[in-house]
């Protein structure tokens, strides 16, 4: 499982803390953008246009713009295969919501070549701040992790983030509570690093991307003691 080990090294901690870190850009006024598509989510807009990796732009008014992160750090791994001489500058792109997935359609071609495929990326939301998943202790030093959980899954702007509760309480209260709350999995904490590979490989053997898993209750809890 990719980067199973990195993760391993940080997940024995009394308490896992995950830092979702953002590039901050100053807003501009006049930008120019190549082949651009843009769209609304929120009080956001978002633009997308031709540029590596796909260029983004995000602005509140239309008027003061911020360069956001480009949609792919490295080009997918198909398009080299099928465009020999791809160098993740993506064309073009074209974006719709359906369902409530947004899809970003956009052109792959080799420069000066009659090579080109077309590709689509897809995702529940546009905030590049939002995590993919968030893991959550419940004995937190700050802040009680099951009042967490209920403000979280109390704002529907997170409500296609899965959180998987990562903690040392096993009792049936706690396990409960969670289930009951919107958890989508309670792991207890291993005691060895072969018990949490086995524990993390199932969490990422999930494609959440593509659907919000919420098992049965029987199948809620992992690594039962």
């Amino acid at each position: 499982m990719k980067n199973i080990q990195s993760i391993i090294k940080y997940a024995l901690f009394p308490a896992l803390f995950l830092c979702f870190t953002s590039s901050s850009f100053a807003q501009q006024e006049n930008i120019s953008v190549h082949d651009p598509c843009i769209i609304k989510q929120g009080n956001v807009y978002h633009i997308y246009c031709t540029g590596r990796g796909i260029s983004s732009w995000y602005s509140t008014d239309l008027e003061h713009w911020t360069k956001g992160k480009p949609v792919f750090e490295q080009a997918p791994e198909w398009t080299h295969v099928a465009v020999p001489g791809f160098r993740n500058f993506f064309w073009a792109p074209d974006i719709s919501y359906h369902n409530g997935q947004y899809y970003l359609f956009y052109a792959v071609s080799a420069f000066g070549k009659n090579t080109s495929c077309i590709g689509v990326a897809t995702n529940k939301t546009l905030d590049e701040k939002n995590p993919d998943i968030v893991f959550l202790d419940l004995l937190m030093p700050c802040k009680d992790g099951r009042q967490c959980l209920r403000e979280i899954r109390a704002n529907k702007k997170y409500d296609a983030i899965p959180i998987i509760v990562y903690s040392s309480l096993s009792d049936l209260q706690n396990i409960e509570f969670c289930y009951r709350e919107g958890s989508n999995l309670y792991a207890i904490k291993p005691h060895t690093l072969t018990e949490l590979k086995v524990i993390l490989e199932k969490i990422f053997s999930i494609d959440w991307k593509k659907v919000l898993y919420f098992p049965p209750r029987s199948m809620f809890v992992l690594n039962q003691q």
